[in-house]
């Protein structure tokens, strides 16, 4: 690498800000772990069934079920457990003319998302994904082991839609079929 007189202050900005950046992602890691130990809820306010209800403080932040989307979800649990794969479900709702907020038709993975999102039973998980290291070319979400997962079973925060052992259900079942997939 070639530098030129003038060009040092740049390095020296460029490094400075790097070391800045870094110093932040710790911050900004550490505030998010310790508002995960607290209890403080993350979610979108797209998240179906729910609606997200802002406190004053984030550690108050809740949600509260909206009655007619919990009322999908259930059918979408009810049909999964009669055995109804998800192509299927993604069909009876169009069927039934049921559609997301935004107006359109559930995708698959929309389904399992539903399907495998712990909030619908009423626990408030955080730390499940590492997002990976930062500044590194292969960064992207991975699922951590669940003995890593912060685990709030607080139902004032998060109302439960389905039973916690139907959703243990889909999961175990969910399991099964990446298994069987990854065999072939």
């Amino acid at each position: 690498m070639v530098f030129c007189v003038n060009s040092f202050p740049f390095l020296v900005h460029i490094l400075s800000a790097e070391r800045e950046s870094r110093i932040k992602s710790r911050m900004v890691r550490f505030g998010t772990n310790e508002g995960a130990k607290e209890g403080v809820i993350r979610a979108s306010s797209r998240l179906y069934g729910y609606k997200f209800i802002k406190a004053e403080f984030p550690i108050d932040d809740r949600l509260e079920i909206i009655e007619n989307e919990a009322e999908v979800i259930r059918k979408i649990y009810g049909w999964y457990l009669q055995g109804y794969g998800m192509r299927r479900i993604m069909k009876l709702l169009a069927e039934n003319k049921i559609y997301t907020r935004k107006g359109k038709e559930f995708t698959q993975n929309t389904i399992r998302g539903i399907l495998t999102n712990e909030k619908y039973k009423g626990w408030n998980v955080r730390n499940k994904y590492d997002t990976g290291v930062v500044f590194h070319k292969n960064t992207y979400a991975k699922v951590r082991d669940k003995s890593e997962w912060i685990i709030h079973k607080d139902t004032d925060k998060v109302p439960a839609i389905v039973s916690e052992e139907d959703l243990d259900k889909m999961e175990n079942s969910i399991q099964n079929i990446i298994l069987q997939e990854m065999e072939a």
